[in-house]
């Protein structure tokens, strides 16, 4: 009763981490960080075979620092078939709770 209220009151805000995707098709954080750091590895970038397998924050840091952000962005957007991913029960219960005004705020993040 008390998550409704909040909701009522608009006061609910959802951390939805990568988890949320992953019935669609999409990698986790964890998976991405491995692709990442595959693909970085594969161009030489320096510093990524410093960071552990999985570890996306070190890998996508490595390859901003070693590369550019325009690398990165070229990476991340090839990592996986963003296109094929259909939204699942997850995305369509946040996207009603958006449109009726019960959530101000939702917060993403890859793991």
């Amino acid at each position: 009763m008390a998550l409704a209220m909040q909701a009522f009151e608009h006061h609910l805000v959802i951390c939805a981490g990568a988890g949320v995707s992953i019935p669609s098709g999409l990698p986790s954080g964890t998976e991405l960080g491995e692709e990442l750091r595959r693909q970085a590895l594969n161009r030489s970038i320096m510093g990524a075979e410093e960071c552990k397998a999985g570890g996306l924050l070190c890998v996508a840091d490595a390859i901003e620092l070693g590369a550019g952000r325009q690398v990165l962005e070229n990476l991340v957007s090839t990592a996986a078939d963003y296109s094929a991913a259909i939204p699942n029960y997850s995305h369509r219960a946040l996207a009603v709770l958006v449109r009726e005004g019960a959530v101000k705020l939702i917060l993403t993040q890859w793991d």
